[in-house]
This record gives structure tokens, C-alpha cells and sequence, in this order.
């Protein structure tokens, strides 16, 4: 029976899940790769503004950045996906 007992429990265990999901150290590490990733990018593109590249040097750079954008999505959606398994799970209980 649903009594205010018996949802006072449940409130607590949905609140602690969410906070484990929240200190999960893999969200936490995709959101340090893309912090990682946002900040690399900009000092290629900074470097490039700088000096004078050669052809090679900015395919080298261009190739990265798609490389990076690719992961960065891949990131993202993984992130996306995490949310999502945690808001089906509150919403199960």
C-alpha cells in the first residue's frame, strides 16, 4: 500500500539514485573530454591565425578538427543517453 511512509522511502531512494547518477565518474569524465576537446581546438585555430602554415599543416589541423567534432558529438550523445536511462528510471519507479 502506498501509504506516506511507504513514499517518503521512495522519494529517498529516487533522490539517491539521481545523485549517483549525477556523481557518476564516467559523466564526469566525458565532460572533462569535452572541455578538453573545446580548448584544443581553439589553440590549433589560434596557432593557425598566428603563423604561416604550409598545406600539409593545415589538412594535419583541418583532419583533427573533424576528428575532434566527430568525438565531441559522440560525446554528447552519450551524455544525452545517460540523462535519458536516469529520467525512464525515476519515471519507473
Amino acid at each position: 500500500m502506498l501509504t506516506e511512509e511507504n513514499q517518503r522511502m521512495i522519494a529517498h531512494e529516487i533522490s539517491m539514485l539521481c545523485e549517483q547518477e549525477r556523481d557518476n565518474p564516467n559523466l564526469k569524465r566525458l565532460q572533462r573530454l569535452l572541455k578538453e576537446n573545446s580548448k584544443q581546438k581553439t589553440n590549433l585555430l589560434e596557432s593557425l591565425k598566428v603563423g604561416k602554415a604550409s598545406a600539409t599543416a593545415v589538412n594535419y589541423v583541418l583532419a583533427r578538427l573533424t576528428s575532434w567534432k566527430k568525438r565531441r558529438q559522440n560525446w554528447k550523445n552519450k551524455q544525452q543517453l545517460r540523462k535519458i536511462a536516469t529520467m525512464d528510471l525515476v519515471k519507473s519507479i
